[in-house]
């Protein structure tokens, strides 16, 4: 019987969360695999939502073992509908 290695994700933030690296630094430091970072159908009145492949690419060059999963919602993006 091998034995398996368990990997680990987390959702960080969502609904336009900020892209600052402390979230995902401390991911990567306490040994997740995996990064989640969600998106949102409609950015709110004030336009301050971040675009989860805009934070993805920012904390890539911010992290260095840590996967990184931004996840897109088509409403957002009708270029995906």
């Amino acid at each position: 019987m091998t034995t398996g290695k368990l990997l680990l994700a987390v959702e960080a933030g969502g609904a336009g969360a900020h892209p600052a690296a402390a979230p995902a630094s401390a991911a990567e430091r306490a040994g997740f695999a995996l990064l989640t970072l969600g998106d949102q159908p409609v950015p709110p009145p004030a336009g301050g939502a971040i675009e989860a492949g805009v934070r993805a690419g920012y904390l890539s060059q911010l992290t260095s073992r840590i996967g990184l999963a931004p996840t897109l919602q088509a409403p957002a993006h009708p270029e995906l509908a």
